[in-house]
Parts: C-alpha cells; structure tokens; sequence
C-alpha cells in the first residue's frame, strides 16, 4: 500500500506529487506529441486541483448558510441542499483527475515492492493502459448519459426543477478530464519507444472517438461471446497503441490482465457457477488486479466493467455514468468531505498536540503514561476527525517522538499509536459508519451513537494492554513527567476549543439543529474559525486545506463508485438474495455465520483496503444477517471494528504504513509486533460485543 495518503501529507505541487518524467515538458529529445501529452495532462491536473476544491468550498458555504437561515433567519433556503449535493459530484469525479495526478489514489504496492524496478514498472505501465481504457468507455458513456438526458428534456422532481443534464454535465466531464492525465502517466512510466509510439498515444481517444462516431448506436454481439461490438473495438485501439508505444511486453501484459479476468468471470458463468461462485471469482479477480498493482478503485471498477459485458446479457448500458450518478447524487455523502475538511483543519490549528499534552499532564505519571495519553488523545480526536488514517498520522507525528525520546518500548510505542488510530472510523463522526449507513440505508444519527460505547470499551481494551504490558515488562515504560495541579487546569483550558468543536459537530446532531451533512459543514466551519483565533488560516493554507480534503474525498469517492459498477453486476444477477436464501434454507446457525463473516473481513483486511472491503461485501454480508434477524445497527459496529483490525493486520494494513510514514525511524517489522496484542483485545471485544449487542443499541434505542 502506498505509505502516506491524502488524508496524511501535505499537497505538494504536480510537479513534485506526479509520477517521475511526468512534470514539465518532458525528457529533452521527447517528440512534439510526447511533449504536448505531458503538458496536456499537467495542465488538466491544475484545472482540476482549482475547480474541485473550489467546489468544495462552496458546497460547505451553502451548507452552513442553510443552517444558519433555518435557526437564526428563520428563512430556509429551497436551494442549498440540492446544489451542495451537485457540487458533491463536482468535487468527486472532476477532483479525480487532480487526485490521479497528485498518485492519491492508492495502491497495493505489498507483492509489485519485491520486484526489481524494471518489473514493477512494467506492471504499473500495463495498470495504467487498463486505466486508460477504462476511463475512455468511462468517458464515452458519460457523453452518452448527458445526451439522453439532453434529449429527454428530463428534469428534477425538487423545486429548482434543475435541467438534468447540467448537473450531469460533471460526470462526462469528470471521466474526460481523467483521460489525458492517464496519458501523462503513461508516457511517465514508459516514456515513447518512437515518434510513432508517441502519436498514437496522443491519438488513441481520437481513434477512439471517431470509431464510436462511426458506429453509431449499433449495438451488436459478438457471437458466443456477448461482447458489443464497440467495445471490442476500441479495446482493440488501446491494445495497438500500447504495443506501438511501450512495446508488445506491456501489449501481451494487458492483454493478460483484461483477458484473464474476463476468462474467469466468462468461465463460471459457462460452468453454471452458483452466487458464492460468481462471487469467490469476483473476489479473486480484483484481489489479483490488486495484487498486479493496479490502483483500488481501477481495480474494482474494472471487474465490475468486465463483469457487466461478460456476465450480464445486457448490450451496452451507461453503466459507468449511471451508477457514478446514482451514488454521487446523495446529499448524505456529502457529509463525509465535510468531516475530512473538518479534520484537515484540525490538523492545521494545532489542537492534536494540545490535546496530546494535556493528556500527558494528566496520566502521563502513570506507568505507560504517555502510551495511556497517546490512545487517550487518540479517542477524543476521534470524535473530530471520523478518519483513523487521520487519526493515526496525527498522533504518530506528535505522541511518537515524545515516548521514543522519554525511552519507551519501540514495538509498545508504535502499537498503542496504531491501535489508537483505529478509533477514527468507530467513534463518531465516522467516515466507515457514514459509507456504510449510505450503503446500506440504516440511518446514520443511529450508527454514530452505536459507535460511542464500543469505541469507549475498545479505548480501554487498549488502556489494560498498555497496563498489562507494563507490568510484565516495567523497563518497556519509563516514569512519565510529574505534572502540578496548575499545569494540569492549564492543559484543560488549552482544549477546551476541541470540546467546543465536539459540541458543534454532535450538539447540533442530537439536538436535531443539523442533519450528519450538516453537523459535518458545522464541524468544519468551527475548525476553519479555531484556526483563525490560533493564528493558523492564511488564503493560501485555506486552500491548501482544501486541496488537501479534495485529495481524500476523490480517492474514497472513486472506491465507492467502481464499488457500484461492480454492486450493479451483483444486484442484476440476484447474487446477494440468493445468497441469503440459500444460508437461510441451509438453516445454517447465526452464530456460525457471523464467525465465518468474520473470518472473511479479517483474511480481506490483510490485502484489500478497507473502504473497498466495506462495499465490495455488504451488497452480499448484509441481507444474509439481517435475514438471519441481527440488527443492521450492530452489524454497522461490528463490521466497521472488524474493518479496523485490517488497518494493523499485515501485510496491508495501513495505519502500520502511516506510522511508517510520519515515523522515519519506524520499522514495519516492529509496528507489526508492537499491534498483535492491541489486534487480540480488538477480537476479544468483538467477541463482547456479539454476546452483549446493547454495548451498541442501547444508546439508539434513546432516539426511538
């Protein structure tokens, strides 16, 4: 997995964030086209990296304005919502491109870095050219979408009565500006073998366009295969391309990469594969593409694009463009850019080493007291940040030095940060929760207050491993710092601006002032302010802000659409219902279901990143649970801590990689140790929580 995130490091320019070569205009003795690729694909990536962040602003204005004209003005507004959940589609898929050319969007990187560098590159070069022809069909029937929706006249059923296809319009524009950025990349990679090779990279989404031109709306098979005409077509453009450009090796290499795959899904359908068939080959089909170093959300989306032309019957729907609407177009998601703002904000104000202090100032004397203070501070930022990745790179740039200094335990430090980096997804706000209520459709005020107990029991779990480390092993954890009553009152009013930011964020849920998307723009608006009374917001760090928080939000909102193209495959085949009747038939018990789900998140956890497990099972987990009669609340919390432990399993777990990170020192090998027994706790407490689910419902059962 790629070792730092959006959501942990700064944005660097697109020169420095772009793939090497991909900068400026290229090598010297580059040909003319080569050349105009580069500076075609940079100059995309800066339009994009202003539009999108901007969007992003003005959806958080209109948010806050709306609440303020509800409950100060007293006049709401019939505009904001609808317009902010536009620009949500904005931010995503035009923010794309800018997240592509910053390499935000994540891989897993644990098999291709034991390859020499000519191999993993080569590898990466074939990712990139399936890229290529994904966001090409992408694009095209993003087009196609908006025309129809053009020539149907369709409109909103709102107010505004909004034209479709203009707000539409950023869908096709989104996938088009994706495809000269995937240009850049490849000639960064594998810079043109000829001037000819440079040309027909240039050319393809030419050639591309002028064969669908042709064609027109013909939509005729292939025979025994089902493949449309058209795709294969173009499939066969990019195939040509590529081998003129980078060779036949990187020809022969997507070849195997889209062939294979669409081989195996091909096969099981002809074998009469039942639905756990359909989806252990999806499952290794992606896991496989994963694994070759394609990016997460290629990855996904690329089964379910394959999927849809190989398993399904149908010709050729805008799939792509369709689904990328119908999970974009949801004013709910928009809460989770409001609360990754909120937190990048947070990151910027400087509270997180406050917060760090004051809990030193209060347990550090303890034994383990700064590893105490570290998953203490870790909880409380939680319920401001709803990202563990944020949460673990906060805590890791500030606890770890702190405790390595003082001599405590190397494996002890990192583990007790880690773990504590976890409770970011689980303690409400929650990022994880937000995407799974969405996903789902169980109501996400409930999902966030089924998160605080558990989230309590898991910080304490974490306390008594600290404690029981200590006690075996009393050299691990040296004497913390004395601290007077004076300091430790001081360090309470040094937090107390994090205490009100909680009171904005979950006073206003529960009070019934914001709904989530708009606890979420109140949360970040208070964080903007606790910036500027700190002395920490300028114009420039605002909207490197910003551009920080459009990094996060397209990387997971480009997951969460190649997980609907690939869900679409699912839903068509009836995977999930037939799923759940079979075990239901099977009279299979619930407790041994819930074992084996388990099972199957933590062997997932340990390759698969975990928003893309979060919506790669649950179109399949979820109906089979709640058929067997458990809650979809407190599967919410289970799944989300399940989830969690595959942020610390390795080898992908991507809080170790984030330690690594914000940490130089930072061996995997000794994070790996230091977590196992944070790991243990996390799966004795999931074991509680099965056995006592009102950890989780009783605090919902209130809202009823």
């Amino acid at each position: 997995m790629s070792h730092t995130t959006a959501a942990a490091r700064p944005v660097a320019s697109d020169a420095q964030k772009a793939p090497a070569g991909s900068a400026g205009d290229g090598p010297p003795n580059a040909s003319a086209a080569a050349r105009f690729v580069v500076r075609l694909a940079a100059a995309t990536g800066a339009v994009s990296g202003v539009l999108a962040p901007l969007a992003l602003g003005v959806m958080c204005a209109f948010i806050v304005w709306d609440v303020f004209a509800r409950y100060v003005l007293g006049a709401p507004t019939i505009w904001a919502n609808e317009i902010a959940t536009y620009l949500m589609v904005v931010v995503a898929l035009v923010g794309a491109s800018f997240a592509h050319r910053a390499d935000a969007h994540i891989r897993v990187e644990i098999l291709i870095d034991r390859f020499g560098a000519p191999l993993r590159r080569g590898l990466e070069t074939v990712g990139a050219w399936a890229g290529l022809w994904f966001v090409l069909v992408a694009g095209w029937q993003g087009v196609e979408f908006v025309a129809k929706s053009y020539g149907y006249g369709s409109r909103t059923f709102s107010l505004l009565l909004t034209p479709l296809w203009i707000p539409q319009l950023a869908i096709a524009a989104g996938w088009l500006m994706m495809i000269p950025v995937v240009l850049g990349e490849i000639e960064a990679l594998r810079p043109a073998r000829s001037r000819l090779g440079a040309w027909a990279l240039l050319l393809t989404p030419i050639l591309f366009a002028l064969i669908l031109l042709a064609l027109g709306d013909v939509r005729a098979e292939i025979p025994g295969l089902g493949l449309d005409v058209r795709l294969a077509l173009t499939a066969g453009v990019v195939l040509v391309a590529a081998a003129l450009h980078s060779g036949a090796g990187i020809a022969a290499g997507l070849v195997a990469m889209v062939g294979l795959t669409g081989l195996l899904l091909w096969g099981v359908v002809e074998a009469g594969g039942g639905p756990g068939a359909m989806v252990a080959a999806f499952a290794l089909a992606i896991i496989g593409l994963m694994l070759a170093g394609v990016r997460v959300f290629l990855a996904i989306g690329l089964a379910g694009l394959i999927g849809v032309h190989v398993v399904t019957p149908v010709a050729l729907p805008e799939v792509t463009a369709e689904r990328a609407w119908e999970v974009l177009n949801s004013f709910t998601l928009t809460a989770l850019p409001m609360f990754v703002l909120m937190g990048v904000l947070l990151l910027r104000s400087g509270v997180s080493g406050d917060l760090f202090g004051a809990m030193v100032h209060w347990i550090g004397r303890l034994p383990g007291g700064l590893a105490h203070a570290g998953i203490a501070a870790c909880t409380i930022f939680s319920t401001v940040s709803g990202s563990s990745l944020a949460t673990a790179a906060t805590m890791g740039k500030i606890a770890c030095p702190e405790m390595l200094e003082r001599g405590y335990n190397r494996p002890l430090t990192f583990g007790s940060i880690a773990a504590g980096g976890t409770l970011g997804i689980l303690i409400p706000p929650s990022i994880a929760l937000i995407i799974y209520g969405s996903t789902v459709g169980v109501p996400i005020p409930k999902l966030f207050l089924a998160g605080i107990v558990p989230g309590l029991v898991l910080s304490a779990a974490f306390m008594v491993v600290v404690a029981i480390w200590s006690k075996l092993d009393p050299v691990a954890v040296p004497a913390g710092p004395k601290s007077s009553w004076p300091e430790r009152l001081r360090s309470l009013w040094a937090i107390a601006p994090m205490g009100l930011l909680v009171f904005a964020v979950l006073g206003s849920l529960y009070l019934g002032v914001a709904t989530p998307t708009e606890a979420g723009a109140v949360g970040a608006f208070a964080a903007l302010v606790l910036c500027a009374a700190k002395g920490k917001l300028s114009l420039r760090s605002g909207a490197q802000a910003l551009r920080e928080a459009t990094l996060t939000t397209a990387f997971l909102m480009l997951i969460i659409v190649g997980a609907s193209i690939l869900t679409f495959v699912f839903d068509f085949l009836r995977i999930p219902q037939n799923l759940a009747a079979a075990v239901v038939a099977a009279d299979v018990s619930g407790p041994l279901v819930i074992l084996a789900i388990a099972a199957i998140y933590i062997v997932l956890g340990m390759f698969v990143e975990t928003t893309a497990m979060i919506l790669m099972t649950l179109p399949v987990m979820f109906p089979i649970v709640v058929g067997l009669g458990y809650d979809g609340v407190w599967f919410g919390v289970f799944v989300v801590i399940l989830v969690e432990v595959g942020l610390i399993t390795p080898p992908v777990g991507l809080n170790l990689f984030i330690l690594r990170g914000v940490v130089p020192s930072a061996q995997l090998g000794e994070i790996a140790r230091g977590v196992a027994p944070f790991g243990v706790a996390m799966l004795l407490v999931l074991i509680l929580l099965y056995f006592v689910p009102d950890l989780a419902l009783w605090l919902p059962a209130q809202l009823d």
